[in-house]
């Protein structure tokens, strides 16, 4: 399901390159190897960069609120039970 209001979630992972504001970066690279440090999904690099682009994608889509510290262990949540845009577009 997608919310009326987002952008194209490979859109907003394309605008993160040059977008993110640096900040918000430093807490999201901060917060990844924090989430979920000890489950074994979380020892997978693709698994720690779907978690990123989410968080990424995310904090440009609600750019009113921005990144919000814990919110890496929602997403980290529905992460370990379905695939990486739909995990977005709950958040969203």
């Amino acid at each position: 399901m997608k919310h009326s209001n987002s952008e194209n979630y490979m859109d907003l992972l394309k605008k993160a390159e040059s977008r993110m504001n640096p900040v918000f970066a430093h807490l999201i690279e901060k917060d990844l190897i924090r989430t979920f440090s000890n489950h074994p999904a979380y020892r997978h690099k693709v698994t720690i960069n779907s978690l990123r682009n989410i968080l990424k994608a995310y904090t440009l889509q609600n750019s009113i609120i921005g990144y919000c510290q814990s919110m890496n262990y929602i997403v980290g949540t529905l992460l370990m039970i379905m695939e990486e845009e739909a995990a977005f577009h709950i958040c969203v």
